[in-house]
């Protein structure tokens, strides 16, 4: 899979869709779908998964799915940068409102002592 991914990259360097496709792979390949708060060795790998779905945000036609969002928003709060995973959350709750992104906002808020917004 990655090594499709790879070869997509190297024909175009800004497809957004292959880069969130490798920060999926990344992501799961890794196992943080179970990642369990106490499992703070992983911080070296988020950063690798981090930069695929930022690279992939920031494109001129960025690729966006609410996994990526949320995905992204998770790794975020594991590496304590609440203020990105706030904006993060914010975003995917406008993209698609659930229970889920509502409640990522909500402990992103409540980390960063913002329990007034």
């Amino acid at each position: 899979c990655r090594e499709h991914l790879a070869e997509a990259l190297s024909r175009d360097k800004r497809c957004a869709v292959a880069m969130t496709m490798m920060g999926h792979s990344h992501f799961l390949e890794l196992g943080w779908h179970a990642v369990k708060a106490d499992r703070r060795s992983m911080t070296a790998n988020a950063k690798e998964v981090i930069a695929w779905y930022e690279k992939a945000l920031a494109q001129r036609t960025p690729h966006v799915e609410i996994a990526q969002y949320v995905r992204l928003a998770k790794l975020y709060l594991f590496v304590d940068r609440n203020y990105e995973a706030k904006d993060t959350l914010l975003k995917a709750c406008q993209h698609t409102p659930s229970a889920t992104t509502w409640l990522g906002l909500g402990i992103a808020c409540y980390r960063q002592k913002e329990l007034d917004q």
